[in-house]
């Protein structure tokens, strides 16, 4: 008896195990949640009882019997699959799920007959592998690839590990239920066994070849593998919208114009404010003490240069394997430029001696640049390239190559390598105008190896010059804070837009860097040394006059320049330090993709009032080279925009592996530019998102000199469906009855509408929740003397125009009118 007992909770706890699983997952993602564990008990149940209803029968040798309950699960897992083809529906998709999981579950019955223990396991990893990896790849095809790798994959190893822990569920069940065995021992079942035997009875008789089966389930591994990675890669290259009328390759910006800013600088005014915040660099390197000693000649800023130089020489630094981090590339392109410029204006600074060390080393990060390593294939596998070693992103590598090739400072063995690479497509300005990742952070480096790679070619084309340094001037915040998406390092770049003034003599790109370098509304008192920036400039830095914009830019990725595509608008009212300003964000593509279609990336006056939740932080079990939260790993619910109800497969995957979000990850690669007006008063733009997973988006903002900023939005989507509007606030504002208080010069008044109701998700998100297939709302910022003004949305909370009322007036805008808002 206390034998059979036992067995008894030997049984129970396998049965609670995989459930066990998934919610100690979902607790270390932070995604726990009653409705999740209903979910995952119907799931797991319902696996089980449809495992152990229709579990194979072996007669004899090859013979099979699948009992009638088989034969329905198997013809139900077709009708589902096609169902689901059709219409992605998410009841569909658990139904999908949970058939694959029960014919994986037989599956191994029919495999593992007189085989041994080790095989027993093999196959078993090879079925929960091919059984979660066919969720993940329906998943990742549903959401075009816009999952981050690492959690998908992460995603996959939780349900793996789920299908294993069930499939020892499944036998001790089994067991008992179909030959009334615990551990060898008999159990009386009474009208359970009775009605399990009648259950069973006839069904479908087959002959089973294993090998066949073994064979078929392994190629069939491999086809859709290819198929998979294929489309991957094809996802880089979405077709985007027409470009909107006065858009080409050569003006791919709209803007107004505006009056300057007063304050102006000199040449020499930001050069000494760039050398004083290198100098304040904490970690100062070879690159830092090269700017400082070629800008201001001082003995000791060359002494510092050489010696740390050869410190780094003598340690072999960057010509060790790069593991997940290939940056060190571009780190090394830096003291190969500083060390020529250095020993051009300092032939005596380094003995002969020293001088051939120092080549050596060169020599040495020569190869290393061009030695294939594991991560480079993980690139190549992606972006479809054969690869040589050179890191892609950003052109880092080729950067390098060209400097090493411009000065002769590479491996004399190498130098055709390095040739035929840079040669094999064109690069830098030759190939583009920027970088293609959606991130400020990254055109400034990117625009830095443009000018390494000209350094070689010796020709600098002027308008694509232009407009590399056009796309940093334009999405200026007038304060010169930094301008910070995606990545979540608010850095200046006033080192890139010094070097836009030097290269192009443009007072404009002086006077942006002027005001960056000098702004009190710094993230960090230092910055980088900035190659190309060596001395001050003969110039008076006057202001742009340029006021609110659309742009447009290159899509593709580092290795292949897609179509022009809507980028940015910029809604600013002027170049001074209390200007009201604006992004909206149009695009979700490019390596380092980011989830922002038709979002307000900032809203600022006197300081960031909306603003995407950025954490600046690692993920320490991740590789280094992944493990920040940027890019794809930044959910759509942290920007502020439309987000609607996960459906489909990736319900599935994320209510049950534990690791994702209520809230589908995967926009429309583009948001449509409908209309865009500007003059020197207003500037107004409507922009749409079409039919993601069946809703219609279109937002409207009117900007004007002077007044509120009225954001209106309209999304339509199907019965049923759950929809939201996310407002992700800079500031910890107070909150009621709608308006929120940002800071003492700002106010964000909500007023959803068609029963649409607010609800806070987290100390800085509010979000206007739909209840229905139609969610419209209105969003009005109030800044300076408009802060506390009434806002009026008319009778019956229509809003059709709202009446605004304050100390600097009143106004009446209109928001749903038929021609939606103009100025």
């Amino acid at each position: 008896m206390m034998q059979r007992t036992s067995s008894f909770v030997r049984l129970l706890v396998r049965l609670v195990l995989p459930l066990v699983w998934f919610e100690s997952i979902a607790r270390v993602a932070d995604q726990p949640g009653p409705e999740s564990t209903i979910f995952r008990v119907l799931f797991l149940g319902g696996v089980l009882a449809a495992a152990v209803a229709g579990q194979p029968v072996c007669e004899r040798g090859r013979r099979w019997r699948l009992p009638w309950p088989g034969v329905m699960l198997v013809v139900t897992s077709l009708v589902a699959g096609g169902f689901y083809y059709v219409t992605q529906h998410t009841v569909a998709a658990w139904v999908l799920t949970l058939t694959g999981w029960v014919l994986a579950l037989w599956l191994y019955d029919v495999l593992i007959v007189r085989r041994s223990r080790v095989i027993r396991v093999s196959i078993a990893t090879a079925l929960a592998s091919i059984t979660a990896g066919a969720t993940v790849a329906l998943a990742l095809l549903e959401s075009r690839f816009s999952e981050e790798e690492f959690f998908v994959a992460l995603a996959g190893l939780s349900m793996a590990g789920g299908w294993m822990l069930t499939l020892r569920a499944y036998q001790g069940l089994s067991r008992l239920v179909v030959t009334h065995h615990v551990d060898e021992e008999a159990v009386d079942l009474g009208a359970l066994a009775t009605w399990s035997a009648r259950l069973r009875q006839g069904g479908l008789r087959l002959a089973i070849k294993r090998r066949w089966v073994a064979a078929s389930l392994g190629l069939s591994v491999l086809v859709a593998m290819v198929a998979l990675v294929r489309a991957y890669q094809q996802s880089f290259f979405p077709v985007p919208p027409a470009p909107y009328p006065g858009i080409s390759a050569e003006q791919p910006v709209l803007c107004g114009q505006i009056a300057p800013a007063g304050q102006t600088y000199t040449g020499q005014e930001v050069f000494a404010q760039m050398l004083a915040l290198v100098e304040a660099h904490p970690q100062k390197g070879p690159p830092e003490y090269g700017m400082l000693a070629l800008g201001s000649g001082d003995p000791a800023w060359i002494e510092l240069f050489r010696t740390s130089l050869l410190a780094e020489m003598s340690a072999g630094r960057f010509t060790e394997p790069a593991n997940s981090v290939k940056i060190g590339q571009w780190y090394a392109a830096q003291r190969v430029y500083y060390y020529v410029h250095m020993r051009e204006r300092y032939p005596e600074l380094f003995s002969s001696d020293e001088d051939a060390a120092i080549q050596t080393w060169f020599a040495s990060i020569n190869q290393r640049t061009l030695t294939v390593e594991w991560v480079d294939w993980l690139y190549a596998l992606a972006l479809a390239y054969w690869p040589a070693g050179p890191y892609e992103n950003q052109e880092n590598g080729a950067g390098l190559l060209a400097l090493l090739a411009a000065t002769g400072l590479g491996d004399p063995a190498l130098v055709e390598a390095g040739q035929q690479y840079l040669d094999q497509r064109p690069r830098g300005w030759e190939g583009r105008t920027r970088n293609s990742d959606d991130t400020y952070y990254y055109q400034s480096e990117w625009v830095t190896n443009a000018y390494f790679q000209a350094l070689r070619d010796g020709t600098i084309p002027a308008e694509e010059v232009r407009q590399s340094f056009e796309w940093l001037l334009l999405q200026m915040v007038p304060d010169g804070r930094p301008v910070s998406y995606n990545n979540p390092y608010p850095i200046t770049r006033e080192g890139a837009l010094a070097l836009g003034a030097t290269l192009l003599n443009d007072p404009r790109y002086l006077w942006a860097a002027g005001r960056t370098a000098m702004s009190e509304a710094r993230f960090f008192d230092f910055i980088v040394a900035q190659p190309g920036v060596n001395e001050a400039l003969p110039l008076i830095a006057q202001s742009p006059t340029e006021g609110s914009c659309l742009i447009y830019g290159d899509t593709g990725t580092p290795i292949r320049v897609g179509p022009l595509a809507p980028d940015k608008i910029v809604f600013r009212d002027s170049w001074e330090q209390d200007a009201t300003y604006v992004m909206l964000n149009l695009r979700f593509t490019g390596w380092h993709r980011y989830k922002a279609t038709n979002t307000i990336t900032l809203a600022y006056y006197q300081g960031d009032l909306i603003a995407d939740q950025l954490e600046a932080h690692y993920v320490p079990w991740l590789p280094r080279g992944r493990s920040l939260l940027r890019d794809k790993r930044i959910p759509r619910e942290h920007v502020s925009g439309l987000v609607v109800r996960q459906s489909g497969i990736n319900a599935v995957q994320a209510l049950l592996s534990g690791i994702g979000s209520r809230w589908a990850q995967d926009p429309p690669f583009f948001a449509e530019v409908d209309q865009f007006t500007t003059d020197e008063q207003c500037t107004v733009s409507t922009t749409s998102l079409a039919d993601w997973r069946g809703w219609d988006h279109h937002r409207t903002i009117r900007f004007c000199v002077g007044e509120p900023t009225l954001i209106v939005d309209e999304a339509q989507g199907a019965r049923g469906d759950e929809a939201a509007l996310m407002w992700n606030l800079a500031t910890l504002g107070t909150h009621q009855a709608g308006r929120i208080r940002l800071t003492e010069h700002a106010e964000l008044v909500l007023i959803p509408l068609d029963r649409a109701r607010i609800e806070h998700d987290g100390p800085q998100r509010i979000m206007v929740q739909s209840n229905g297939p139609t969610l419209r709302s209105v969003a009005v910022l109030l800044t300076g003397s408009w802060v506390g003004a009434t806002v009026d949305p008319g009778p019956d909370n229509a809003a059709t125009s709202v009446r605004i009322t304050g100390t600097a007036g009143t106004l009446e805008l209109p928001t749903f009118a038929k021609a939606l808002v103009s100025p």
